[in-house]
């Protein structure tokens, strides 16, 4: 599972096309629940037919949705705002990725931002927990 980046963000539209090329299932995040902070994984058949969704993101069309489960998944990669080098991140605040990911418990769990964005710490909770590597353009 990638996800559809936003403007300020490592920009996915290349790892995306790259899974596709090659054969393998693409998921994007598919925001359930905002409120909730809840979200799944929509299998995207192609980034054109991706669609500006919930929180301004592109998102899988309503009209295609097929989800798979996260004990499934076998790679997430997930921004963030910051992140430490062992691997714990600050999010957006909504918390979508820290419901998502326990229940991917198969899913190697990767980061990427921009090296400004690593940082000595972040706020932790009983929520967090770190992701397996964080990868940024000098890593």
């Amino acid at each position: 599972m990638a996800f559809a980046s936003m403007p300020d963000e490592v920009q996915t539209k290349h790892i995306m096309e790259d899974v596709l090329l090659k054969g393998k299932q693409l998921c994007l995040p598919y925001i359930v629940n905002i409120k909730e902070g809840l979200m799944r994984a929509a299998v995207v058949s192609s980034l054109s037919a991706l669609v500006l969704g919930k929180a301004g993101i592109l998102s899988v069309p309503e009209t295609e949705l097929h989800f798979v489960e996260p004990e499934q998944i076998s790679l997430v990669i997930v921004p963030g705002v910051a992140f430490t080098k062992d691997g714990y991140r600050l999010g957006m605040g909504g918390g979508f990725y820290d419901r998502f990911l326990p229940k991917a418990p198969n899913a190697v769990k990767i980061g990427i931002g921009f090296s400004v964005q690593q940082v000595a710490s972040v706020p932790v909770d009983k929520y967090d927990f770190p992701l397996d590597k964080v990868i940024t353009e000098n890593s």
